[in-house]
């Protein structure tokens, strides 16, 4: 059927009772002129009019073949079952009410649940080619700072350095430190989630800015030297009203000016999936600015891992053997600095993976799992317990 016919039929379904009217009026000519041949070849008019209407068969079926080539009947048939099923709806209000309230129970249940874990596990991270992304973190026996029962415990900023010089892995690698900060110089301060980051973090992320730019090679290397800062799409708009002037604006965060040099992509809020929306990210040049006490004391001691670290994967490298090259490198850093890398040696995770937390990925897996699992079953029971009332209903119609 050409397209022209199918547009044809289509907005014959608007014209229903305009072309009900022409077939009405076509019939009625026709018989008309049937009768009135019959009438000159010598019936009488009452005989003429019951031969036509003989010759002519049954006026409904010939209306419903000829709307059939003018309309498709398929969607005229759904709109009277439509119309059908709403008149039942308000006539049996108390069902209604119950049958419409159980299976959006159901449906927004699973629906919420779904949001959760799509954003949370199956597409955590709003980057470019996120399959080619790994994180790269220590397996240590012993160092300052440790997380209950961790596995894999990130890496120190000078390993960190170490191992972006020496791999020949990754197209580069990067590295972040997730910290509070206090944004003050508003109405009143308030706290807002910032990271260190170093300065090719957008850029092996495969990021471009909305407004702006992203951070210069050099603007990590000099300490306490690069007072600017990135802001997340949410944070930009949620308190500068997306203005884009706000690119060149100065932000107090723990009271060190920082002026604000671009604007991260929509979507993005660093890689962790539960992180909040309003970030900042500080070049890792101005640790001494933002960090205090203990761990700014310790940020370039090669105990102490705090720092996160990811990297893209050259062409060719799957994690299996990019992991093996890596084991070398921590093996050479360990007999090259013995009292800070004794028993050390590094892991490679899927940065989608390490997005819930790089060592509890299977834990919210299966929770996950779970969840889907029950929300399904609130479905089904809901869809049963429907299916229950429409038997008794129509039950109740028999008697």
């Amino acid at each position: 059927m050409s397209l022209t016919r199918s547009l044809s039929k289509l907005g014959a379904i608007f014209r229903k009772n305009e072309i009900d009217c022409e077939l009405d009026d076509e019939i009625r000519s026709h018989l008309a002129m049937e009768v009135e041949e019959n009438v000159e070849n010598g019936m009488d008019p009452e005989q003429a009019r019951r031969a036509a209407h003989q010759a002519f068969g049954h006026v409904g079926l010939a209306k419903e073949d000829s709307r059939s080539a003018w309309i498709y009947r398929w969607i005229e048939d759904l709109g009277k079952d439509l119309r059908f099923g709403v008149r039942l709806l308000v006539k049996n209000r108390g069902f209604s009410a119950i049958a419409i309230l159980s299976l959006a129970m159901g449906f927004g249940l699973n629906t919420t649940i779904f949001t959760v874990v799509n954003a949370i596990l199956l597409n955590p991270l709003p980057v470019r080619d996120v399959g080619r992304l790994v994180s790269l973190d220590n397996i240590d026996t012993k160092t300052k700072f440790t997380q209950a029962r961790a596995e894999k415990l990130g890496m120190s900023f000078p390993n960190y350095q170490d191992f972006r010089r020496q791999n020949e892995v990754f197209t580069d690698l990067a590295a972040w430190q997730q910290i509070p900060v206090t944004w003050s110089g508003g109405a009143e301060p308030r706290q807002v989630q910032a990271y260190l980051v170093s300065a090719n973090y957008f850029d092996v992320l495969g990021l471009h800015p909305v407004a702006g730019r992203f951070f210069l090679p050099d603007e990590d290397s000099k300490p306490n030297s690069n007072t600017v800062a990135v802001i997340s799409y949410a944070l930009w708009t949620n308190k500068f009203g997306a203005d884009p002037a706000v690119v060149g604006r100065t932000m107090n965060l723990n009271a060190t000016p920082f002026t604000v040099i671009g604007i991260a992509p929509r979507g993005f809020k660093g890689t962790i999936s539960l992180a909040p929306t309003e970030q900042v990210w500080i070049p890792t040049s101005m640790y001494a600015q933002v960090l205090a006490g203990f761990f700014a004391d310790n940020f370039n001691d090669r105990r102490f891992l705090a720092m996160n670290t990811f990297g893209r994967l050259k062409p060719g490298f799957a994690l299996p053997q990019a992991e093996a090259s890596l084991k070398t490198i921590a093996s050479r850093l360990e007999t090259e600095y013995p009292k800070e890398n004794g028993g050390r040696n590094v892991a490679l995770t899927s940065l989608a993976e390490a997005a819930v937390g790089v060592n509890n990925h299977e834990q919210f897996a299966l929770a996950s799992a779970m969840m889907l699992g029950a929300v399904g079953l609130v479905l089904l029971i809901a869809c049963a317990n429907l299916a229950n009332l429409l038997l008794a209903q129509a039950a109740r119609r028999r008697i």
